[in-house]
């Protein structure tokens, strides 16, 4: 996203950013810089490392290095990162410290949702023998072939390149996929969806909103309706845990897919489809981790791309077993209404990489 030379310039800034989004809590509470000097402290110093990187970048930057794509350069990564510096001149008040704000926040939004996401959806998947064997066996459905130029390579160079290489349009339909994705985020997802009316007063039911004024929407009562979610035959699966399957629409079973409606729709609906096929009919405002309408999330098919092509590479390269722990599986209560949940604690695993 960001290039090889903000990484060169300051060796820490990973660690930096995670450290600066421990910090998010207090932030966003507006607590005096007295009480919580450490995460004002955490965050002056990424955006000094941010600005220092815009200056070097700005010096450093050729536009010869940039990819046969038109995309990506080592200076300042993605084209995305590179128009904002022709943007942002242009815009009132963007400042210096202005612009490195504004990128902290894209970097901050892009890295610290869809990791911890890909985090819950590998340790799902990890926790469940079964569920992996299926999972493995979709993601090989979506492998891309060697080659024939690797054809002089060596052996550990073409496994390498064979193991780790998938066509990402099939993953990201692919339905087992979709499904645990889905409810990853369905499960793990605290937010508030901010609106205000900008036209006129808005009547919800009793409730009036003024104009101008701020309503704020959270998505876990949303999320955990078990009038309206599936929960399985004889109330298997409660909204409050993980079912892979609970987006996955049978043909025939009137208790199978996202909602309690009934199978009569799903007939007509699965005409053209394999069995079984994701879907989110019926779920409009009840399925919301990027918020809804026309504001949603403008990131969130980039989103689901990055969490399914990194939990494809991890299931293919790596072994997991996942101890044992009362915390491990327990989110951090710190962090609701921020995004995607972290786990409170660390969770203790061992890693191995695959032996195929």
């Amino acid at each position: 996203m960001c290039g090889s030379s903000i990484l060169a310039l300051h060796p820490s800034f990973v660690d930096d950013l995670w450290a600066y989004d421990s910090g998010i809590p207090d932030l966003v509470k507006g607590l005096p810089r007295w009480w919580a000097s450490g995460s004002y402290s955490k965050r002056d110093h990424i955006l000094r490392s941010i600005k220092s990187w815009h200056v070097h970048a700005r010096e450093n930057f050729d536009a010869s290095q940039i990819g046969p794509d038109g995309d990506w350069d080592p200076v300042f990564g993605s084209r995305f990162m590179r128009e904002r510096q022709d943007i942002f001149p242009q815009m009132d008040g963007m400042d210096d410290d202005a612009m490195a704000a504004s990128d902290l926040g894209a970097i901050w939004a892009t890295n610290t949702n869809a990791v911890p996401a890909t985090f819950w959806c590998s340790l799902e998947c990890f926790s469940d023998p079964s569920l992996l064997q299926r999972v493995r066996h979709q993601v090989s459905l979506c492998t891309v072939a060697p080659s024939s130029s690797s054809s002089s390579s060596s052996s550990s160079d073409r496994t390498a390149r064979r193991r780790s290489s998938f066509d990402i349009d099939k993953l990201v339909k692919n339905d087992l996929l979709q499904s645990i994705y889905a409810e990853s985020l369905r499960l793990r997802i605290s937010a508030f969806i901010m609106r205000s009316p900008e036209r006129e007063d808005m009547k919800i039911n009793e409730w009036i909103f003024p104009k101008g004024d701020i309503a704020l929407v959270a998505t876990t009562p949303a999320h955990m309706d078990e009038s309206i979610w599936n929960t399985g035959s004889m109330n298997r699966y409660p909204t409050a845990t993980f079912w892979a399957e609970r987006f996955l629409v049978y043909r025939g079973d009137p208790t199978s897919g996202p909602t309690r409606n009934s199978g009569n729709s799903r007939e007509r609906k699965v005409l053209g489809k394999e069995d079984p096929y994701f879907s989110l009919e019926g779920l409009a405002g009840s399925w919301i981790p990027y918020g809804g309408g026309f504001r949603a999330c403008p990131g969130r098919t980039f989103a689901k791309r990055e969490i399914l092509m990194t939990l494809a590479v991890i299931v293919m390269e790596f072994d997991v077993e996942v101890g044992e722990g009362e915390m491990a599986v327990q989110i951090d209560p710190r962090q609701n209404g921020l995004g995607t949940h972290r786990p409170r604690g660390k969770v203790p695993c061992r890693i191995r990489r695959r032996r195929v």
